[in-house]
């Protein structure tokens, strides 16, 4: 089942554009790890963003979804013999 997510973020001093791609990096590992039947929440997206530089950003929301077009700050159900995957690809990282 594949993820897509959106993260926007404030970019304090220090901010770079590498520290987007490292969160990305890291939101697609922590999605891939997830096994067969366990249910993606939002709330634990936090720990593999605020790993990379947090003192030069803030999260200001991240929405999640199935579908690239259909993202939503909500939890995302799996079936019991499903599993989510996602790729860099599939994250967008909006620094304002």
């Amino acid at each position: 089942m594949p993820v897509y997510a959106r993260v926007t973020l404030r970019a304090l001093s220090g901010y770079l554009s590498s520290t987007g791609d490292t969160i990305r990096k890291n939101l697609a590992a922590y999605i891939n790890t997830l096994g067969i039947g366990e249910k993606l929440y939002v709330s634990r997206l936090y720990t593999p963003i605020n790993a990379v530089a947090a003192e030069t950003f803030y999260v200001e929301s991240i929405e999640i979804g199935t579908s690239p077009g259909v993202l939503a700050a909500e939890n995302i159900a799996v079936a019991f013999n499903a599993v989510v995957s996602c790729t860099v690809e599939d994250i967008e990282v909006i620094a304002t």
